[in-house]
């Protein structure tokens, strides 16, 4: 190796007189090397050295360590040397032989009539350069490809599909479109789409609603489930009013894995989810969860929690879950038997494809759709309104079957469902609970809507009430007392039970003559008391309590927050009744309604209700029930499988962004943003 590649060694300290002679002897050498401004900085070292040597010649002079000189780079050089190029550090390297190459021409010239060198430079004189074969970078055809990436993970996340697919996925289109360009360049197996999933597409949907939520009030919906791996996760849901759609919005925030499942350990899990995406606590107008004590309770329970913080919150027990509470109360007044009688035809037919295509023959015979029969559910007590239902479809055809199956098959169990089908009292049973259960089910089903329903829950539940007691109470006594103050359980103001009304089916087959009287009393005695606890069941859970009601005109008292100036919000609300554009406008859909008053201008092109707009935005945002967080659980009963029971709950949030990402859209119209395409998966 040329020793002039050898790192110089530690300079040597000279004395004055020894440097004095060196410079006097190397001078001469040195001139086509060292540069102008080398001899300026020597020669003034030189003279201030002689001063300090004059005026201190009765003292010993002090060893001093000479300043060298550090050459830089020219890029003239590259014209003489056209093997010499410049690294980041500014120094001279040798791209033939990969090393660096100190000092000036003179070491140029020695280096290049080195053997090594000439050698090397030979070799690559007789290569072709690699870039040759190299085509420049297509910056459309690569964005076109981490287009096709980006919709085909999409593509996996709306559809509930593994992961493991794309590697057979890509595979496919390759071989399918052999003459693509776009599906040559796909790179996207397994590991990758996982990636894309989490630091891509659940990232850009994270972001965008972070954003929103740090800005305007919004709505926290909560709700705790066990998944299919008997791990505990919480899911969020902010609601929020969308300035751009003018509309109520339930959007998927975040699924967080709970490890304490206590009331302060839901809270802290909640905290820390809203400080690490920088939402600000304030921004909380409305919390709504089932009723557990853990979420409701007065003293300890998430909702008291989040009152530390925000004294004002508002906070709303799910009314779904309050009728779902009432009514299975209710149904504890009916015989047990008749649910226990539906469960019993479900589970005679579930298991067996043979009773099954013998039943669809009845079914056909008597002229009916060939409907399996369904499996009410253990948690949801209100499900039983479709399984009543469709043995009230199949009465005829189930009792024929029954009959066959009791005499050739010999069957306990088909005798016992035998008898109870041609037991009168049980179809009217059936009758009843398809009634009463279809009016309960229609209002419980209006309350899960993500359109508001805040301002017409106090109207709808007080018409469900009255038309409740109105089956058993005397008119005189509803019509002249207020609906809080009825009671509901007092005899005095009963109807006759002759006079109970238990449905129309009902009434019909009442009607019947061959009816046992004892039997019959019997039943309208149950009936009665299923109506007097299901009264007192909703009067409990205090649906009715008006404290909801006509909420707009009490904002600056339990929403503060949305109000910046009580007198002008008080004088556009009193505007607002005198303007004849109001009486035009259709209040059938209250979100249109109130988005064509916030647009309103008045003659110098201003808003005339700017603050009443902030302030039903806001009442616009709080929830009515906590549906919007079952359907995400749903969701996730569809991903985490037993199949899929592997999937981290981790996975299951950034699956659930995406599909909140792509939204509406289908993944065959959906198209990424420019901010999606800029994103790099890191591994």
């Amino acid at each position: 190796m040329d020793r002039f590649l050898i790192k110089n060694p530690k300079p040597k300290i000279l004395t004055q007189k020894e440097e004095t002679a060196k410079h006097a002897e190397c001078g001469s050498s040195n001139k086509n090397v060292i540069h102008d401004e080398t001899n300026e900085t020597e020669t003034s070292e030189t003279n201030e050295n002689e001063s300090s040597f004059a005026n201190s010649s009765t003292k010993e002079p002090k060893p001093k360590m000479k300043k060298r000189y550090k050459q830089k780079f020219r890029q003239q050089w590259k014209e003489t040397f056209k093997w010499l190029t410049v690294t980041e550090n500014n120094q001279s390297f040798c791209t033939v032989c990969h090393i660096t190459v100190r000092g000036g021409i003179p070491h140029f010239k020695r280096h290049e009539n080195t053997s090594l060198h000439i050698q090397n430079y030979e070799k690559a004189k007789n290569a072709p350069k690699i870039t040759r074969y190299i085509k420049e970078p297509d910056d459309k055809l690569e964005k076109s490809i981490k287009r096709a990436e980006l919709k085909l993970v999409a593509f996996i996340n709306e559809h509930n599909l593994a992961f493991l697919l794309m590697d057979h996925l890509i595979l496919l289109l390759v071989s399918i479109f052999p003459d693509s360009n776009i599906a040559k360049g796909l790179k996207c197996n397994r590991t990758k789409a996982t990636k894309v999933t989490k630091d891509c597409l659940a990232q850009e949907q994270l972001n965008l609603v972070t954003t929103v939520l740090r800005n305007q009030f919004f709505s926290l919906i909560i709700d705790e489930t066990t998944d299919v791996s008997t791990q505990k996760s919480l899911v969020l849901i902010a609601r929020y009013f969308d300035n751009i759609q003018q509309r109520s919005r339930d959007v998927f925030i975040g699924l967080l894995r709970i490890k304490n499942c206590t009331a302060q350990g839901i809270f802290e899990a909640i905290n820390v989810f809203l400080l690490e995406a920088n939402i600000p606590i304030k921004n909380l107008l409305g919390f709504a969860a089932d009723n557990a004590a853990v979420m409701m309770g007065q003293i300890a329970g998430v909702q008291a929690l989040f009152k530390t913080l925000v004294p004002n919150i508002f906070v709303l027990g799910c009314i779904c879950h309050s009728f779902h509470l009432c009514s299975s109360a209710a149904a504890k007044k009916l015989p047990r038997s008749i649910e226990e009688f539906v469960r019993s035809i479900y589970n005679y037919f579930a298991h067996s494809s043979k009773r099954q295509e013998s039943l669809q023959e009845f079914q056909a015979f008597v002229n009916v759709k060939p409907h399996k029969m369904l499996h009410p559910s253990q948690t949801r007590w209100l499900s039983l309104q479709a399984a009543v239902d469709r043995v009230l479809e199949n009465w005829d055809a189930l009792t024929l079957y029954f009959r066959m199956e009791a005499t050739e098959e010999d069957l306990n169990s088909a005798r016992n469902i035998l008898r109870c089908l041609e037991h009168p009292t049980y179809k009217m049973y059936f009758t009843f609970l398809s009634y009463i259960l279809e009016l309960v089910n229609k209002l419980n089903l209006e309350f899960q809507a993500e359109k508001p329903k805040i301002f017409n829950m106090l109207t709808r539940m007080s018409d469900f009430y009255r038309s409740l007691l109105r089956s058993y109470l005397k008119k005189v006594y509803i019509d002249n007392t207020n609906l809080n103050d009825v009671e509901c359980k007092n005899p005095e103001y009963f109807l006759p039970l002759e006079s109970i009304y238990l449905g129309a089916k009902t009434e019909i087959l009442m009607s019947k003559d061959n009816l046992d009287k004892t039997e019959l009393h019997n039943f309208r005695l149950r009936c009665l008391e299923f109506y007097t606890e299901l009264a007192s069941q909703i009067k409990k859970h205090k649906a009715l309590s008006g404290e909801i009601g006509s909420i707009s005109l009490y904002a600056e008292k339990y929403f503060p927050q949305l109000v910046d100036d009580i007198e002008k919000l008080n004088s556009e609300w009193r505007l607002l009744a005198d303007l004849n554009e109001l009486k035009t406008m259709d209040k059938s859909d209250i979100e249109a309604f109130w988005s064509n008053i916030f647009s309103l201008k008045n003659q110098l092109n201003e808003l005339m209700f700017p603050h009443l707009k902030k302030s039903m935005q806001g009442l616009l945002s709080l929830p009515h029930s906590s549906a919007a967080a079952e359907r995400r659980f749903s969701q996730v009963t569809l991903l985490k499988t037993k199949l899929r029971n592997r999937l981290e709950i981790e996975t299951l949030d950034t699956i659930l962004h995406t599909k909140e990402l792509i939204n509406n859209q289908c993944c065959h119209n959906w198209e990424p943003s420019s901010s999606l395409l800029q994103m790099k998966v890191t591994y």
